[in-house]
């Protein structure tokens, strides 16, 4: 039984510390010339600021990505490879899974679950990378925005905080 199957409950199981819930819908629509346009809203109100998701300082967090898809192309998260992610880089795109911050949870279809453990005593930016295939495997370009990781909440692994 993974981590989420918790997330609706009042309390954790011991051994598990509380975790918030970011819930992000990204939508997937065409341009003009066929190519597939990315954009997400946050969901959960205080956790957003511009085009970033927010994760403020004290706690660690569930983040919920809901995949909208109005391509017609059957896109869906890539479950072998659904997000990369790297701490603190100008570069964009990261091409792998290079942050301790992060960690997968669940991958379907249409919902990817991540926790982001948001530890470290100052704010830092955690670039990642949502990655998409369409129902037949086909790599779809992949959506790359931003977390601002608060800092503060829980180490993997340690129990205690920063």
């Amino acid at each position: 039984m993974g981590l989420f199957s918790w997330l609706n409950k009042k309390k954790p199981p011991k051994g598990i510390p509380h975790l918030g819930k970011i819930e992000v819908e990204v939508t997937a629509k065409l341009d003009a010339s066929g190519k597939v346009k990315w954009s997400h809203e946050v969901k959960s109100p205080g956790h957003s600021d511009g085009d970033k998701i927010k994760a403020p300082k004290g706690e660690g967090y569930w983040i919920i990505f809901d995949l909208d898809d109005y391509t017609g192309r059957n896109i869906r998260f890539d479950a072998s490879a659904p997000f990369f992610c790297k701490d603190d880089t100008a570069d964009p795109c990261p091409s792998s899974m290079d942050s301790e911050q992060i960690l997968v949870e669940s991958c379907a279809e249409d919902e990817l679950v991540v926790i982001d453990w948001n530890y470290g005593p100052s704010q830092k930016e955690l670039r990642y990378q949502l990655n998409f295939v369409t129902d037949i495997g086909e790599h779809v370009d992949p959506y790359d925005p931003i977390i601002i990781n608060g800092g503060g909440g829980v180490a993997p692994g340690t129990g205690g905080s920063f």
